[in-house]
């Protein structure tokens, strides 16, 4: 917003880049004007190099896997998911993987909300190590794991190194804790978009929703929703958001 009064614009130019440490040079080069996205590797050289262009600003976003709800074994087996979701180490991938430009994830709202905090459920105070055994306990319970049914998992990602750091992450973690073999697959944004629209994707897409209006982020797990791209369809969580939506009383369903 500086001098805004004296500025005029004829036009403004998009460069799509989806390598970060390209976007870093083009902007100090002179090629950018602005950059939206940094490579995580370099942000502390950023902060002591760049110290009047960096600058860190928090999202309203969220990002998460998705299944696809459709097809077995995510369509019927809640423990599958909830193992794989437990040995998620999110301390790990904010503090190491994103370098604290992210903070850990506990449930679909971010933090921020005026007047709200999003209630952490019982399994965010655990210890990691408690997180991988309960996580080992479901998905053997599943049917999977040591003494079961070999499992298979592809995770589709956009091109981008900060996905591509998370999705690797989160491979070796599950290799770890579970014993599951992980596919990384990487296409540019829109293929990954099509294939989220028309559930063509095998198992997972590490996908993410920034939004101003807290209540989108649970309307995303609604059966009619239609940006609802993994299917998720439970008729009892359809009833509660319904009331929810319709009533002023704020601590009835917190």
């Amino acid at each position: 917003h500086r001098d805004r009064a004296k500025i005029t614009l004829d036009a403004i130019v998009f460069h799509q880049t989806e390598d970060a440490n390209t976007a870093l040079k083009r902007f100090r080069g002179g090629e950018l004007d602005v950059s939206y996205f940094s490579p995580v590797t370099q942000i502390q050289w950023m902060q002591e190099n760049l110290p009047t262009e960096f600058r860190v600003h928090p999202t309203f976003r969220t990002f998460y896997l998705t299944p696809n709800f459709t097809v077995e074994p995510w369509k019927s087996n809640a423990k599958l998911r909830q193992a794989l979701m437990l040995a998620v180490d999110r301390d790990v991938l904010a503090e190491k993987v994103t370098r604290g430009v992210d903070r850990p994830a506990w449930t679909m709202v971010p933090p921020g909300t005026g007047g709200y905090e999003p209630t952490r459920p019982e399994w965010a105070s655990w210890t990691q190590a408690q997180r991988d055994a309960e996580a080992k306990r479901l998905i053997q319970e599943a049917g999977f794991g040591p003494g079961g049914q070999p499992l298979e998992i592809e995770i589709l990602y956009q091109t981008e190194e900060i996905r591509r750091n998370v999705a690797v992450a989160i491979a070796a973690m599950w290799q770890k804790a579970l014993g599951v073999k992980v596919v990384l697959t990487n296409s540019e944004a829109r293929v990954v978009w099509d294939r989220l629209r028309d559930r063509s994707f095998e198992s997972l897409v590490y996908d993410s929703w920034i939004d101003r209006q807290p209540s989108r982020f649970l309307d995303l797990m609604l059966t009619a929703e239609f940006q609802n791209n993994g299917g998720y369809s439970n008729p009892a969580y359809d009833t509660l958001i319904g009331e929810a939506m319709g009533t002023p009383e704020k601590a009835q369903y917190h």
